[in-house]
């Protein structure tokens, strides 16, 4: 699987709100460290920041993210969110993440 593959199953279970699938793209402790929200570690709370905070503020989410870049360890990508919420709960512009993928999966797209 390529990092692009891997990030766009991503964006299908975040579109989906389904955190656990989310979440299982993590090793035990993995972070998710959201621009907007701030940081998530271990697939439970990985979970909650998807399944609860996401959608608390905004619900037909449809994401993009493109331009992924890796150091083998983290893997960061642009993100081109879109979502229908309270806007000045919402990011402006096009936010980021960076997510410390689980080992075995890619490093690089």
């Amino acid at each position: 699987m390529t990092a692009q593959a891997l990030l766009d199953g991503f964006c299908r279970a975040v579109e989906r709100r389904q955190g656990a699938a989310v979440a299982a793209l993590f090793t035990p402790d993995g972070v998710y460290h959201d621009v907007f929200y701030g940081s998530f570690a271990g697939r439970a709370q990985v979970a909650e920041l998807i399944d609860d905070w996401f959608y608390r503020d905004a619900t037909d989410f449809r994401w993009d993210m493109v331009e992924p870049v890796s150091d083998g360890r983290l893997l960061y990508a642009r993100v081109n969110r879109h979502a229908k919420g309270t806007p000045n709960r919402r990011p402006k512009g096009t936010p980021s993440c960076c997510a410390e993928p689980r080992p075995g999966r890619p490093s690089r797209s």
